[in-house]
C-alpha cells in the first residue's frame, strides 16, 4: 500500500488485484467494497468484475487472464508435483500471467492515465511484481523504471491476510497488519431448496467444495466414483451438499447427495445443520470454516492448502486425505471420524472464539489503516518503513556478519595454533634439558664401575 498524497476524504485509490484466481478477488473484495461505500473514488484492476454496479467503484478489465492462466497448467495435476516443483510451477505461472495482463486493454489504458490520477494505491504482491510499474508511474517516476526492489521499498503499509490461530505467533513489524478473515461475515439465509435440503438432514450435513479453481467436475472419473460411493455409504440420515457442476448426469447419485453449480460458502457453512465442511483446504475457506466453527477433512492439491490442512490436523480440527492414495474405505473412515468424534467440534468451537475475539474486525482494521496512510503526509510513512530497505545487499544476507565470525574462528584457530607449537616447544626444551643433565651423572657412575671391575 502506497500514499501518493495526504488525503483521506473522499479519496481516489487504485486497487491492482492481478491474479487470476477467484479467491484473491473475494479477500480484496471486501475492503474495495467497504472503501467505495465510504465515499472514496475506487478503481480496479482486474481480471475479475462485479456482477451489478457499485457506486464509486471503476473497473479496468484485465481481459482473458483465466482463459491464459488455465492453459498454462492444469490445476488438478499439482497435486502430483512437491513442494519445490510447486513454488517453481507457480513462479513461472506468474511470470506468464505478468506477461498476458500487461498486453490487456485495460493494463495499457491504465499506464495512459496522468501520474497525479490517484492518491492511494492498494497493490496486490503475490506472483505480480511487473504490476509495481503502475507504483513508479502514478508515483511521479520517469520513463525509465527502477529496479523493482526499489519501487517496493516505497510501500508504507502491508495488510497480510495471516492469523495467529492458524499459523500461531510472529513476530512483526509496526508496518506490516494482520487482517486475517477480512472476507468472513455472519451467514445469511439461504434460497429455499437448499434451506429444505439442510434442514431436512436428522444427521447434520457435509458440505464439499474445492474452491474456485479446483472444481470437482475436473477430477478423474475414477475419483469422482470413489467419492459417489463414499457418500452413498454413508448414514442415510446425513446429507451431503456438494459444489459440483457436471458436464453429464452422475450416475448412481444417492439421494442424500445434492449437487449445485454455485453455492455462498459462508452461508452453507454458518448453517446450523452443517457438521462437516469438505474442502481443498485454501486459506479463504479454512478461515471461513474456523469462523463458523465447522470442522474439516482436508484434501489438499498445492501450495499453501497442504500447510493449511496439516496445521489443522495439528489443532485437532481436520483429518487428511490425500486425493491420489485415498480410496473408499479412508475417505469414509476419515469422514465417519470427525463427524463421530465430539472433540472435533469443541476444538474448532474454541478456535471460532479465538478468531472472532477482537476489538475490531479485521475489515474495520483494514479501512483504519488504510486511511491512517491517506492522513500521514503524501509518499511513504518513514516511521513505518522498515531498515532493512536501506541496507546493502550484503547487508541484508548478513554477509558482513558472517565474514567477521568467519574471521574470528579463523584468527581463534590461528593463536592457538600458535599456542600449541609454543607450548610443544617449551615442552621438548624441557625434556631436552632434564635429559641433558641426567647424562653427566651416568656417564660418571659407569666409569667409576668400571674402574672398580679392572681393580
Amino acid at each position: 500500500m502506497a500514499a501518493l498524497s495526504g488525503l483521506a476524504d473522499a479519496a481516489r485509490i487504485l486497487a491492482v488485484i492481478p491474479t487470476p484466481s477467484r479467491s484473491h478477488y473475494i479477500w480484496n473484495r471486501a475492503l474495495i467494497l467497504a472503501l467505495a461505500k465510504k465515499g472514496h473514488q475506487v478503481t480496479v484492476l482486474s481480471p475479475d468484475a462485479e456482477k451489478e454496479p457499485v457506486p464509486n467503484l471503476k473497473l479496468m478489465f484485465l481481459e482473458d487472464s483465466y482463459a491464459s492462466a488455465h492453459d498454462l497448467f492444469v490445476y488438478e495435476d499439482l497435486v502430483k508435483v512437491g513442494k519445490f516443483g510447486s513454488v517453481e510451477l507457480l513462479w513461472t505461472w506468474g511470470i506468464e500471467c505478468c506477461r498476458q495482463q500487461m498486453d490487456t486493454k485495460g493494463a495499457k489504458e491504465l499506464l495512459k492515465m496522468p501520474p497525479d490520477s490517484f492518491d492511494l494505491i492498494i497493490m496486490e504482491t503475490v506472483l505480480s511484481d511487473c504490476m509495481y510499474v503502475y507504483i513508479h508511474h502514478f508515483g511521479g517516476g520517469t520513463r525509465k523504471i527502477p529496479p523493482l526492489t526499489e519501487i517496493g521499498s516505497n510501500i508504507s503499509l502491508i495488510l497480510v491476510n495471516n492469523h495467529y490461530v492458524i499459523n500461531g505467533p510472529q513476530p512483526l513489524l509496526p508496518g506490516i497488519i494482520e487482517v486475517g478473515g477480512m472476507q468472513c461475515t455472519p451467514a445469511k439465509p439461504l434460497p429455499k431448496d437448499i434451506t429444505e435440503f439442510l434442514d431436512g438432514s436428522p444427521k447434520g450435513a457435509i458440505f464439499f467444495s474445492l474452491g474456485s479453481n479446483l472444481r470437482s467436475e475436473f477430477l478423474p472419473k475414477e475419483k469422482l466414483h470413489m467419492i459417489v460411493r463414499t457418500f452413498a455409504a454413508l448414514n442415510p440420515q446425513i446429507r451431503v451438499l456438494w459444489k459440483f457442476d457436471p458436464d453429464t448426469p452422475i450416475e448412481n447419485l444417492p439421494p442424500n447427495v445434492l449437487l449445485r453449480k454455485w453455492l455462498q460458502q459462508e452461508d452453507v457453512l454458518g448453517h446450523p445443520k452443517t457438521v462437516l465442511f469438505i474442502t481443498h483446504g485454501g486459506l479463504l475457506s479454512t478461515q471461513e470454516s474456523i469462523y463458523h466453527g465447522v470442522p474439516m477433512v482436508g484434501v489438499p492439491f498445492f501450495a499453501d492448502q497442504r500447510t493449511n490442512v496439516r496445521r489443522m490436523v495439528e489443532l485437532k480440527v481436520a483429518k487428511e486425505v490425500n486425493i491420489l492414495t485415498t480410496n473408499e474405505g479412508a475417505f469414509t473412515e476419515a469422514i465417519t471420524r470427525v463427524i463421530g468424534d465430539e472433540m472435533y467440534r469443541q476444538n474448532m468451537r474454541r478456535l471460532s472464539r479465538l478468531f472472532r475475539d477482537h476489538p475490531q474486525t479485521p475489515l474495520e482494521c483494514a479501512i483504519f489503516w488504510t486511511e491512517f496512510v491517506l492522513r500521514h503526509d503524501k509518499g511513504r510513512i518513514e516511521s513505518l518503513r522498515a531498515p532493512g530497505h536501506d541496507l546493502a545487499w550484503y547487508q541484508y544476507f548478513m554477509l558482513d556478519v558472517f565474514a567477521v565470525i568467519f574471521m574470528f574462528v579463523l584468527i581463534s584457530l590461528f593463536v592457538l595454533i600458535i599456542l600449541i607449537q609454543l607450548i610443544y616447544k617449551l615442552i621438548s626444551k624441557s625434556l631436552h634439558s632434564d635429559n641433558s643433565s641426567e647424562d653427566p651423572k651416568k656417564e660418571r657412575l659407569v666409569s667409576d664401575e668400571t674402574f672398580q671391575c679392572q681393580s
